[in-house]
């Protein structure tokens, strides 16, 4: 401001008294020297550009901000600027000084600061909308779990109970010392039917419940589903458990491991008669790897016929989770089921890679 009224005093009266005066030489030859008020009011407007590196370098210090680094850089240019110009002034309006340069730094340092500013506002707005993207995921996989429940809890309120109350009736009817042997038959059918419904309305609630729980370990949940069915068919069973339980394993990956667990402990006991069942989960490198062993009869795969033991309904939950399914049998050795999978069914390289 005090060099602008000078200037503009300049420009009222023509020429300015020495005192007033920034610049001054002995004659039109000599270099210009500053005078004592331009040396004052240079070394001022200095002092203010370094007063003003210090405090963007301690903002940049607090919140490492790009443009308050590259501000303190381009003010010490600054004030170097106006130090060489109090040393060596410049009155020729077509020569470049050092002084010139100077600020001519400054101005690119500012430059700099703006770009990289813009640059980090961009990475943080990307940023931040990926931190929306997996919120809004997380919220929508948190509604699909509250209907899960919502859905196991009606099923088994519901539909269980009333198949569980028409069991009951019909086995009565089916008992009756004057019912007709044909009408006897009928009811002991449907008894066996309603039966293999409640067994179906249990493995739903079941698959429901079991991936209502993110923050449950996957291992624990294959070991209650084991031992679950170990008590609903009689069997013995031995799980056992490899690798990292917090491993994480996509929400459909989950539920098609169960059903295919499910599947195969109903095959060994319902048609292998096994007695003792085997079931080892691992999960390590991006894979999971199920293996169910039991003591059944075994069987010849090459003579079953299609879509016998639920094999083909086996197979096709390990497809659409990206996996593959081995069966191995030998009659009266046992049967052996081995499924391995991706962690993610769109990471097939898993696969392609064995």
């Amino acid at each position: 401001v005090l060099l602008g009224a000078v200037g503009l005093a300049g420009l009222r009266f023509g020429t300015l008294p020495p005192a007033l005066q920034i610049i001054s030489s002995a004659s039109p030859a000599d270099l210009p020297n500053a005078t004592p008020l331009g040396a004052a009011l240079h070394l001022v407007t200095a002092g203010l550009f370094f007063a003003g590196a210090y405090a963007s370098r301690r903002l940049w210090r607090d919140d490492r901000a790009v443009i308050d680094g590259w501000i303190a850089v381009g003010l010490i240019f600054a004030g170097f600027g106006e130090l060489h110009w109090t040393l060596y002034p410049s009155a020729h309006p077509g020569q470049v000084s050092t002084g010139d340069l100077f600020r001519l730094a400054c101005a690119l340092c500012l430059l700099l600061g703006l770009e990289g500013a813009v640059r980090a506002g961009l990475h943080d707005l990307r940023a931040a909308n990926a931190r929306l993207a997996a919120m809004r995921d997380a919220e929508a996989e948190r509604a699909v779990l509250e209907e899960r429940a919502r859905l196991a809890r009606e099923l088994h309120d519901g539909l269980a109970q009333d198949l569980w109350l028409a069991k009951l009736r019909t086995g009565e009817l089916a008992a009756m010392d004057d019912l007709p042997e044909a009408a006897r038959l009928v009811a002991q059918e449907a008894v066996a039917a309603i039966d293999i419904g409640l067994g179906e309305a249990r493995e739903a609630v079941a698959a429901l419940r079991g991936s209502t729980h993110p923050d449950a370990g996957f291992a624990d949940v294959v070991r209650r589903t084991v031992e679950e069915y170990g008590d609903r068919f009689s069997l013995r069973v031995e799980f056992s458990f490899e690798g990292e339980d917090s491993q994480p394993i996509e929400p459909r990956t989950k539920a098609e491991i169960l059903r295919i667990t499910r599947e195969a402990m109903t095959n060994a006991a319902r048609h292998a008669e096994a007695s003792v069942v085997g079931v080892r989960l691992g999960m390590r490198d991006g894979r999971v790897t199920l293996r169910v062993v039991d003591n059944g009869r075994g069987f010849n795969p090459a003579s079953v016929r299609p879509g016998a033991f639920g094999l083909v309904s086996m197979r096709e939950r390990a497809a659409l989770i990206g996996g593959r399914l081995r069966v191995v049998s030998r009659l009266g050795d046992g049967t052996r089921v081995v499924l391995t999978a991706p962690f993610d069914r769109r990471d097939t390289g898993l696969e392609r890679g064995r």
